[in-house]
């Protein structure tokens, strides 16, 4: 299953980065791999190569298919990024979820209330069409009156997810689209959003909406007000009531994982179960059965998110291999879920979440085994080494002393595997997280334990408060005092030095190298490659780990000095950078909206390598110019905070107090500017203070004294202006005039903060405004510069704005400009539309009827020839090991007896024996030998055994190899096991010489019984039930019941795999070939009703045989092929009896025991022989 992920995820990585095709044809290159890999199906080195490819080309065209593709009548075609009204139709697809802080950029502070709509109709105005695409909706107020599955009327103003705004910033349409979203709708009015009076509610969504908001409601009132919502997001996956605080510190101490259902959780709910059903009696496969039932009721209750799915895949795959008596290895597991994910939805393979679940788990099943392995061989293995009096003294050292010992390896061995996962983890998280947590490999160590603690007794109460809620108090107790545990353990975490560090973005490229090298190395390991190979693959990954550390922690320098204004929206955040890689930053805020820190401006500044600031200026005491602040000071080392003189009396005191006591208490000198102050920023760039005076107004308000700064570069000027306004702009204006290559608009250019006079005293080559976007029908108060010829640059319609400084070399002649425009994202070129959207869009036209054709042809192929592989490997593996049957080795009772033998190739094969009763010497002795047949045991013939027991019959029941109590681990129907048989007739016939041996074998058994009669005629008779003609016929004939067409080739090709693992061939010879070989009576018994070996080809089987021993066929009217002798009854055992009392008579020299090629049959001590 390796390749067949890495395939996929080929085609996928190669539709998203290089886009070469479309769906179709994609379509047609599978198509084509498939026909190569079906006209080369005996040709391994050709057949598996094009599967690939063709694996590869599905990929490609799944996730083409699903990100790109959209239907004809998907608003998407019709919106733009710019928001126009819209009135539409659908039904929630996700809990609405309500936010008692404003939305940003939004008045008021009501809230909002969120969740995603699947859209059915749009509206034109005049009337309703059918229209497609799924929306995110923001509804001001609480509207959790809404359940998931309602059917909704909504208007409000509608646009495509806007892009990043910013550098270093992630994409958020990417999360958005790989759930197939693409549109945002706000309903500002509580009016525009209600229940759709002709809608039809989707009753599956309602019930699962349901459930989820009961499970949440219920978790409140059981527990406290601070872990209730951490429960919720541990056992429904609701994370939106975590507050910013504690998925903070998370976060930075490595233990953000805990917060999201994964292996951990589903592990918890798994073995709960299996340890519950296994107390009932309902066996290993039954346990399995209901774990896989709950496993996938519990993933579609909670969603099945990235980490849900691989986890659920993976319990999944263990389940089935349990049922079906197979053994589940690791690997093939974590491909088969990826695979499995990938399939489900493509673009998960580009989710971090995705990433670091199959990385972590990776890791713990593949590589800590080793390490755990050196490990426990450190503390309890010899010294190879050491002397051999040591090794002596540790064999027999007292019992305490070993405990000791092994309760001091179990911490170091979960120690390792959690260093492993941390180091392994590192690089990624560190690219999209930005931070290393060493802290995390020690917290690991307690927090799993106790997670599970809360996972279980959180579950636990939840299921019984939904019988009586106080029988849930206990449990309810436990998941409560686990979960303060956690979290109290977790803040403590947060604080301790150099428990954790934010650090730069690392390049992509090298995180790539990284994991590539990281890869290689595993597979050295895994491989066994020569000792310095593997020495090599291992310096390799430290290498490039060191080397890409040092290149991250390393500050990016440019060729001048930069200036950037960041797109925040309602607020101002401009990143400076010198050319020797040092940074300022002036201003960090966003109306609203307090994460801007953590958001936009740490990103940025990551983005470009910096991790210290040398100064901080904050121009006015304004929350959306400084309430982003405090978490910069919590990731970067801060030289000085500069702010206007009279800070600490503007605005908000206990805000603006709070924000400068945590930079004193940091260390942060904090810094007051006044007009002629000259400020470093950072080396080689100091800018002037020109605002506001010493002393000035000091009763003003604080947007009138924004701190002005002027930045020079070669002889002009760039000019930060804050929110100024009113009678500060007078008394700017009021100073002489001088060159202003760029200035900032005062305050986001509103109106008043941006009078005409001002831009003619400025004359500024280039103005930029951080806005947000204007409300429709709203005039632009700068929109009279574009008619002064003044190019304005606003942020919310082209994000960030990059300015770049001149040399005085590079600047034009006679006053051009000092500062230029270095780059910026460039605006989504709108869509003409109408008032209204309209979702009458018509219909694309269809493809060529080749094309389609073709696609669909090699859609059905490809899916044929995925289904055709499984069910080759998977039937292979089933014949040759399908599986012990009944393992157990609790004895028949009395006076049954075990008895055992060695085979040929020295295997020990077991089987139980019972002897006729009143034997005596004037009794001649027959046996009979009964065989079982394929994914059977002893025990299933035990009945057909008692009943020639009764009829004075001594019986041996032996299990074939690799069944039962017999060792073995391959199953190859009689090119072995006629050996087998062979020498279960001489170990009889040592003890009793001269005995008559018959043979009774079912299905498989039958064939091995014929072989062996054919190869020993001291074998009397045979009995053949419900055998099979041709193993290839039988075996096209079970195939034939799956839904997969080709059951005669999918045979030969099971057939063909198995006898390459098996090392002979499983169908040669075939029954109906051996019979004319036979020269012992037969008696076929078959099933009127057996499909697998139907009557007609138990006929042709006897035709097989000498004329002159043609067996009788007794046929049971109503059995199928595995109940011929228990609904034949006590007529055809009668039948069979006398069959083989008539075949047991004496045969003269017949007696061949004493050839010297007998085994002794060994029996267990103290049974009588």
């Amino acid at each position: 299953m390796v390749p067949v992920a890495i395939a996929m995820a080929a085609g996928i990585l190669a539709d998203r980065r290089v886009e070469p095709c479309g769906t179709a044809t994609w379509a047609i290159l599978a198509l084509a791999c498939s026909a190569v890999a079906l006209a080369t199906l005996r040709r391994p080195r050709v057949v598996y190569p094009a599967l690939l490819l063709a694996i590869a080309a599905f990929g490609g065209g799944r996730h083409h298919a699903r990100w790109s593709d959209l239907a004809p009548d998907d608003l998407s075609r019709v919106v733009s990024t710019e928001a126009r009204l819209g009135w539409v139709r659908g039904f929630l697809r996700t809990v609405p979820e309500y936010r008692e802080a404003g939305v940003a950029d939004r008045p008021g502070d009501e809230g909002y209330t969120r969740f995603e709509l699947q859209l059915t109709a749009a509206s034109d105005g005049r009337s309703w069409h059918p229209a497609s695409g799924r929306a995110v909706v923001s509804a001001g107020g609480d509207r959790t009156d809404l359940e998931m599955g309602d059917p909704v009327e909504a208007a409000g103003s509608i646009a495509l997810l806007a892009g990043p705004l910013n550098p270093g910033e992630r994409d958020p349409r990417d999360f958005h689209r790989s759930r197939g979203v693409r549109l945002r709708l706000s309903v500002d009015d509580p009016a525009g959003l209600g229940l759709d009076p002709e809608g039809r509610p989707r009753p599956l969504l309602r019930w699962l909406g349901k459930a989820r908001t009961w499970g949440d409601r219920r978790l409140s009132d059981l527990l406290g007000d601070r872990t209730a919502p951490v429960a919720s997001a541990l056992l429904i996956g609701d994370r939106g009531g975590i507050d910013g605080e504690t998925t903070d510190a998370f976060s930075r101490t490595g233990a953000a994982h805990l917060l999201a259902i994964s292996g951990l959780h589903l592990s918890a709910v798994a073995g709960g179960l299996g340890l519950l059903s296994i107390l009932l009696g309902l066996g290993l496969k039954g346990a399995a059965r209901l774990v896989l039932a709950a496993t996938i009721g519990y993933a579609t209750l909670v969603g099945w998110s990235p980490s849900v799915g691989r986890s659920a895949t993976m319990v999944a795959a263990v389940c089935l291999a349990t049922i079906l008596d197979r053994q589940a290895r690791a690997s093939n597991t974590i491909a088969l879920a990826a695979a499995i994910t990938m399939a489900i939805n493509p673009a998960v393979l580009f989710s971090v979440g995705w990433q670091l679940s199959f990385l972590a788990v990776g890791v713990l099943a593949l590589g800590v085994p080793t390490m755990v392995r050196r490990v426990e061989g450190r503390f309890f293995g010899p010294d190879p080494e050491g002397d051999p009096l040591d090794e002596l003294e540790r064999r027999l050292e007292p019992r305490w002393r070993r405990a000791v010992r092994r309760a001091a390896f179990y911490p170091v061995a979960a120690l390792a595997a959690s260093a492993a996962v941390s180091l392994a983890t590192a690089p990624l998280v560190a690219w999209r997280f930005n931070v290393v947590a060493p802290i995390g490999i020690l917290l690991n160590l307690p927090l799993i334990p106790v997670a599970g603690v809360a996972v279980g007794s959180g579950g636990l109460a939840l299921m019984l408060s939904a019988v009586w809620a106080p029988l849930a108090t206990p449990a309810a107790w436990a998941c409560d005092a686990s979960l303060g545990l956690a979290m109290g353990v977790v803040h403590r975490a947060e604080a301790v030095p150099m428990g954790h560090a934010f650090v730069p973005t690392p390049t992509t490229g090298w995180v790539v190298a990284f994991y590539a090298s990281l890869a290689m190395a595993g597979r050295a390991s895994a491989a066994r490659w020569p000792v310095p190979a593997r020495r090599t693959a291992w310096l390799g990954v430290g290498l490039v780990g060191a080397f890409g550390s040092i290149a991250t922690l390393a500050p990016h320098r440019p060729e001048t000095t930069e200036v950037e204004v960041l797109a925040v929206g309602h607020g101002l955040s401009v990143v400076i950078q010198g050319p020797d890689g040092s940074a300022a930053l002036y201003d960090c805020g966003r109306s609203g909206d307090p994460g801007v820190g953590r958001r936009i401006a740490a990103p940025a500044l990551w983005g470009r390598g910096v991790r210290r600031l040398e100064t901080l200026v904050i121009s006015h005491a304004d929350a959306d110019h400084y309430n982003g602040v405090p978490d910069l000071l919590e990731r970067f080392e801060v030289g000085r905070l500069v702010v206007p003189e009279g800070f600490e009396g503007d605005g908000d005191d206990s805000a603006v107090l709070a924000v400068l006591d945590d930079a004193r208490a940091r260390g942060v000198p904090v810094v007051e500017a006044r007009a002629g102050d000259r400020i470093g920023l950072v080396p080689g760039l100091t800018a002037g203070a020109l605002h506001p005076p010493p002393g000035w107004l000091p009763d003003a308000p604080d947007n009138d004294r924004s701190l002005v700064l002027d930045l020079p570069a070669g002889g002009r000027h760039l000019l930060l202006t804050g929110d100024l306004e009113g009678a500060g702009l007078a008394e700017l204006v009021a100073g002489p005039s001088f060159p202003i290559d760029a200035m900032l608009a005062p305050h986001h250019g509103g109106r008043s903060s941006n009078p005409g006079w001002l831009y003619d005293w400025a004359s500024p080559g280039l103005v930029v405004s951080s806005q947000r976007a204007p409300r429709a029908g709203a005039t632009d108060p700068l929109a009279s510069l574009d008619e002064r010829g003044i190019p304005v640059l606003r942020t919310a319609e082209g994000g960030a704005v990059l300015l770049r400084s001149l040399g005085p070399r590079e600047a034009e002649p006679g006053g051009g400009p000092g500062w230029s425009v270095g780059g910026r994202p460039g605006p989504s070129d709108p869509k003409p539309g109408n008032r209204f959207i309209a979702a009458s869009l018509g219909v694309r036209p269809p493809p060529g009827a080749a094309r389609l054709l073709a696609a669909v042809g090699g859609l059905a192929l490809g899916v044929w020839l995925c289904l055709a592989l499984a069910v080759v490997h998977f039937g292979a593996w089933s014949l040759v090991l399908p599986g012990r049957a009944n393992p157990s080795d609790e004895p028949f009772p009395g006076p049954w007896r075990s008895a055992s033998i060695t085979s040929a190739d020295g295997l020990t094969l077991r089987g139980w024996r019972l002897d006729a009763r009143g034997g005596g010497p004037d009794t001649p002795d027959r046996f009979a030998l009964v065989l079982h047949g394929m994914a059977e045991a002893s025990p299933s013939m035990r009945g057909r055994a008692e009943a020639l027991h009764r009829l004075g019959w001594s019986v041996l029941v032996p299990d074939l190899r690799s069944f039962g109590r017999s060792d073995g681990d391959r199953c190859t129907f009689g090119a072995r096991e006629a050996g087998d048989l062979r020498s279960w007739v001489d170990a009889l016939l040592v003890d009793h010489p001269g005995a008559a041996v018959v043979a009774w074998g079912r299905s498989m058994g039958a064939a091995v019984a014929l072989r062996a009669a054919t190869e020993d005629d001291r074998i009397r008779a045979i009995v053949l039930e419900a055998p099979y003609a041709d193993l290839r016929r039988a075996l096209a004939s079970r195939l034939s019941r799956l839904p997969i067409p080709g059951a005669g080739l999918l045979a030969g090709l099971v057939l063909s795999r198995a006898a390459r693992i098996a090392g002979v061939p499983l169908d040669r010879p075939r029954p109906v070939d051996l019979a004319p070989r036979a020269s012992v009576p037969a008696l076929i018994l078959q099933g009127g009703k057996d499909r697998i070996a139907p009557i007609v080809e138990a006929r042709r089987l006897a035709d097989a045989f000498p004329d002159d021993r043609r067996p009788e066929v007794e046929t049971v009217a109503d059995a199928g092929h595995a109940d011929v002798f228990d609904l034949g009854g006590p007529s055809l055992a009668s039948r069979i009896g006398e069959f083989l009392g008539r075949a047991a008579s004496p045969r003269p020299g017949s007696d061949r025991a004493g050839e010297g090629r007998s085994r002794p049959l060994r029996v267990e001590p103290g049974s009588p022989e």
